[in-house]
């Protein structure tokens, strides 16, 4: 600690560790010894020029050649590849979606008038069954949008809003159809459901390339942890005697 009380501010920062939890500081310690001992060895390995202003410099440069260290212990067989995708593949599964049509009432002054027009409306439009893209001009203008293709669960309640959700989410799929009028956060949704895609787990070709860059850096962390530490290990660390109380 003596090298860095001559530093700069040093009052500053020992008022600012006193104030630290016995947690924190334990962290600040560690973050100090893992620098300390890469920076010995690089000093160790030539790597500095007796120019205390690099100092920073030689920490990057070993974290750089543990990382190259690193990397040779990264690469990603098969194996492991099908061993990782079953293991998290619950992590990559596919939302169910939703692909939809609406025209919209807006609820006006008069609540119980804009639900017998929206009910009025639906029944036309089942009747004379127009287009369903000329049908989007009907109605009022919403908020957001009109045509919703393969949209979450999650998207469609922070349109609608939860209840229009669930409502929507349990009917079933009918693209000649257009539903009764739904309630929404905004008002009346008068909704044509083409599509709905169920919940599902994709195969380990769909998310092979992700997966496969999750693993090598997974790996090549891992690597990088065990290396630093390793370096670390070479250094006996000494503790003031006003820091031993926080071990």
């Amino acid at each position: 600690m003596q090298r860095r009380i001559q530093e700069p501010m040093a009052e500053e920062t020992a008022r600012v560790f006193d104030e630290l939890s016995a947690e924190a500081k334990q962290d600040w310690i560690d973050r100090f010894v893992r620098e300390e001992a890469l920076v010995r060895e690089a000093e160790a390995l030539g790597l500095d020029r007796d120019d205390e202003l690099i100092r920073r410099r030689l920490v990057q440069k070993m974290e750089f050649l543990t990382i190259g260290l690193a990397d040779e212990a990264s690469s990603v067989n098969e194996s492991e590849l099908s061993e990782f995708y079953e293991e998290h593949v619950e992590d990559y599964r596919f939302p169910t979606t939703l692909t939809f049509l609406h025209v919209f009432v807006r609820v006006a002054e008069n609540p119980a008038l804009a639900q017998e027009n929206a009910k009025a409306l639906a029944a036309q439009m089942n009747a004379a069954a127009p287009d369903p893209q000329a049908a989007l001009s009907l109605g009022d203008r919403f908020l957001y949008n009109r045509n919703y293709v393969d949209r979450t669960f999650d998207e469609v309640q922070s349109h609608f809003g939860p209840a229009f959700a669930q409502d929507l989410a349990s009917r079933d799929v009918d693209e000649t159809a257009w539903s009764e009028p739904l309630r929404s956060e905004h008002g009346w949704h008068i909704v044509l459901l083409t599509r709905r895609v169920e919940s599902h787990l994709p195969t380990l070709p769909e998310i092979a390339g992700t997966l496969r860059n999750e693993l090598a850096d997974l790996k090549r962390n891992r690597a990088l942890a065990r290396g630093v530490d390793q370096i670390v290990s070479q250094f006996d660390v000494e503790l003031a005697p006003d820091l031993d109380s926080i071990r």
